[in-house]
C-alpha cells in the first residue's frame, strides 16, 4: 500500500513537469534553428527537423495532461495553517520588515491561480503578516 502523495512530492513532480515543457520548447528551437541553417548546410536537416517538430507537438497535450493531474492532486491538499504561521514568522524574523515581507509575500500570490494550493499558501503568510503588523501597531 503506498503513501498518500504530499504537497513536497507533488511539487516536485511539476517542477520535473516544467523541465520537460522546457526540453519540449528546446527542441522546437532547435527546429527553428535547423530551419534557418538549411541553406547553409550540404545535407538535408529541413526533413529530420520536419519530423522532430512532429513528435514536439504530439508530446505537448501529454504534458500538459499531466501537468493539469499534478495541480489537480496538489490544489486538493489543505493548507496546514501552523506551518503558514510559522513560515510567516520566520519570513519576519529572516527579513526584520514586516511590509517587505507582505510585499514580496503578494508578489508570490499573484504567481499562482486564486485558490490553488500555493494562492492559498501565500495568501496563508499575508494574512498571517497582516495579523502581526496589526498586532505590533495595538502594542504601540
Amino acid at each position: 500500500m503506498s503513501l498518500p502523495i504530499n504537497v513536497k512530492e507533488l511539487t516536485g513532480c511539476l517542477k520535473e513537469v516544467k523541465k520537460a515543457q522546457d526540453s519540449l520548447d528546446n527542441l522546437l528551437d532547435f527546429v527553428d534553428l535547423m530551419k534557418n541553417v538549411k541553406e547553409s548546410f550540404p545535407g538535408d536537416v529541413a526533413t529530420p527537423a520536419e519530423k522532430i517538430k512532429e513528435i514536439s507537438r504530439a508530446a505537448a497535450p501529454y504534458i500538459k495532461e499531466i501537468k493539469a493531474i499534478f495541480d489537480g492532486e496538489l490544489n486538493k491538499l489543505p493548507i496546514n495553517d501552523e506551518e503558514v504561521a510559522d513560515a510567516a514568522k520566520k519570513l519576519v524574523l529572516y527579513h526584520g520588515d514586516h511590509m517587505q515581507v507582505l510585499i514580496w509575500a503578494e508578489q508570490q500570490k499573484a504567481n499562482h491561480e486564486p485558490d490553488s494550493y500555493w494562492w492559498r499558501y501565500w495568501d496563508g503568510i499575508t494574512g498571517n503578516v497582516k495579523k502581526d503588523i496589526a498586532e505590533h501597531q495595538k502594542q504601540l
